[in-house]
């Protein structure tokens, strides 16, 4: 990140326009008091000579004037580069959701006040929700695992919400399969919080069935999570 005085430029630039409109101003008129010593009938041969190096570095030398001159004005509004920290102050919770997106989401029974066809399935409401208790916990690292027949991490524990806003939004029924294995969810969000180091470590359960699915039960993952001192809340 770069700093300048800013204020100092409202004074420095016009300063530096009108030194250059003086300064052309000035050879032009030099230019045509300037009289021939010689003259000649003709200047097409010398036309022709091509590049004069003498003349090319006078030209060169006038316009460093106006070069210097620009960066001692640049020097004068102090630049400095430096980084800016930022201290977070925290509740030193970590939160992991586990959302359904098993078949059964599909239903439209949330909405029953809209009309059947400008209702939402159970899925976009979830993520509708979620987001906003996203939005609420800024300084908590939150996580993400998706199940249905399958469970996975689908964002690990961050403090970036934008990257976990753009997981939520890209959520779709059936990712992880048809049937519902709140045994593995459960169990794969316990991986995720078992080496947390933070205060209050929680896991929050979205889902509309049953378990159906999985090699491990509900009740003993429920009982592992208890080991790691891991809350879980089910919302139904």
């Amino acid at each position: 990140m770069v700093h300048v005085e800013l204020h100092l430029l409202w004074y420095l630039i016009p300063l530096y326009l009108l030194w250059t409109l003086g300064a052309f101003l000035l050879h032009r008129h030099d230019k045509k008091r300037q009289r021939s010593a010689i003259r000649y009938s003709s200047i097409k041969r010398l036309k022709k000579v091509g590049f004069q190096k003498k003349i090319f570095l006078r030209k060169l030398v006038k316009a460093s004037r106006f070069i210097t001159i620009a960066l001692m004005l640049a020097a004068m509004t102090r630049p400095q580069s430096g980084r800016k920290e930022t201290k977070i102050s925290t509740e030193g919770i970590d939160i992991v959701l586990a959302i359904d997106t098993s078949g059964s989401m599909r239903a439209l029974d949330l909405d029953t006040h809209a009309p059947i066809a400008q209702r939402r399935n159970r899925l976009d409401v979830v993520k509708h929700v979620v987001g906003e208790f996203v939005q609420k916990r800024p300084n908590d690292q939150i996580g993400m695992v998706v199940f249905g027949q399958e469970a996975f991490t689908q964002c690990p524990l961050t403090l970036d919400h934008g990257v976990l806003d753009t997981f939520l939004d890209h959520l779709e029924i059936g990712m992880a399969g048809e049937a519902t294995a709140i045994g593995s969810a459960i169990g794969t969000a316990v991986k995720r919080l078992k080496d947390s180091k933070a205060k209050s470590k929680v896991l929050i359960l979205l889902t509309d069935g049953r378990n159906n699915a999985g090699t491990l039960s509900p009740q003993k993952a429920a009982e592992v999570a208890q080991a790691f001192d891991i809350k879980i809340y089910a919302i139904g």
